[in-house]
């Protein structure tokens, strides 16, 4: 919960590494932005499936059709034509 700068640095690199789901608790958005690349949601007995990091996830649920429009946009840039 209350880590130095170095062994939060530390951490941030050993979870970019890591292959497989992690579960991630902070309230840390520069941290959560760092190393989170979904989140699940839970509000109202409810999950909700985001892909992003923590600002992108925000941004989503403040406006979920400019974020999806985004989403699409990104994702026609990044896919090669053929």
């Amino acid at each position: 919960n209350h880590l130095d700068l170095d062994a939060v640095l530390w951490l941030q690199e050993f979870i970019k590494t890591l292959s497989n789901i992690v579960v991630i608790v902070s309230h840390d958005r520069h941290f959560l932005n760092e190393v989170v690349t979904d989140i699940i949601h839970f509000d109202q007995k409810a999950l909700k499936y985001y892909t992003g990091n923590y600002e992108e996830f925000c941004q989503e649920r403040q406006d979920p059709t400019t974020s999806e429009r985004d989403r699409k946009s990104r994702k026609r840039e990044e896919t090669p034509p053929g």
